[in-house]
This record gives structure tokens, C-alpha cells and sequence, in this order.
């Protein structure tokens, strides 16, 4: 299952339905080629969202 997940303005924006899908994922990527993501990842990591790797960088 591939799920795309918008994470909101901070590392707590990420609506409920969007952390339960996180959290049954073996593995999470974050995009941040397009966007400036304004928190780091560990930030969302100490928030309980997994381990996250990077999709893409610039």
C-alpha cells in the first residue's frame, strides 16, 4: 500500500488519520525536492513517526 501524506505546517500538523497510516508503514520517505520542509526529521522522528529517510534532496 503506498500512502501520500500531507504533514502539515509543523512536525504536529499531520492529522490523526495521516500519523495511523504512518505508523503500519515499514517505510516512510520524505520528499523535500520540491519543498522546503521548515522542521527537520528529527524533529518528526522524536514525534513518533518512524524512521524517516529521504526521498529526494537538492
Amino acid at each position: 500500500m503506498l500512502y501520500l501524506i500531507g504533514l502539515g505546517l509543523n512536525e504536529k500538523g499531520i492529522s490523526l488519520e495521516g500519523l495511523e497510516a504512518v505508523k503500519k508503514c515499514e517505510k516512510v520517505y520524505l520528499e523535500s525536492y520540491t519543498a522546503e520542509i521548515p522542521y527537520s526529521k528529527e524533529d518528526l522522528e522524536k514525534e513518533g513517526y518512524g524512521e524517516y529517510r529521504k526521498l529526494f534532496e537538492k
